[in-house]
């Protein structure tokens, strides 16, 4: 599908992006859309590919996108330096950093096992 929702008006595209992902659920099939949008790439998607000049930079899920990005390309694409702005869609697990890395003492602050 190549860009079905890209000449509405907001409100109708709203609706046909809501009867989308009632379809989508039901056939249980793989559907390649194409958006321009990437807030409606991140409501739609499951997967999600970034393009540029007709190259694949980077595939993966929202969390993946937005968290690791490859470049400076997705960083900007995604908000991934606004990582606030997906805070209805991350998971507090994709945001975690893993405990065994890190050592808190009473009175103390954390530290860094790695760098220290």
């Amino acid at each position: 599908m190549d860009e079905p929702f890209g000449a509405l008006d907001p409100i109708l595209r709203k609706q046909l992006q809501e009867e989308f992902l009632k379809i989508k659920g039901v056939l249980g099939r793989t559907i390649v859309f194409v958006t321009h949008d990437i807030e409606e790439a991140f409501k739609l998607g499951d997967r999600i590919g970034i393009m540029k000049d007709g190259k694949l930079l980077q595939i993966g899920y929202l969390e993946e996108l937005v968290l690791n990005p490859a470049d400076r390309f997705v960083v900007k694409l995604v908000g991934s330096d606004r990582k606030f702005k997906h805070l209805d869609t991350l998971k507090v697990k994709d945001v975690m950093l893993p405990a065994e890395n890190y050592t808190v003492e009473v009175g103390g602050g954390v530290e860094d096992k790695k760098n220290s």
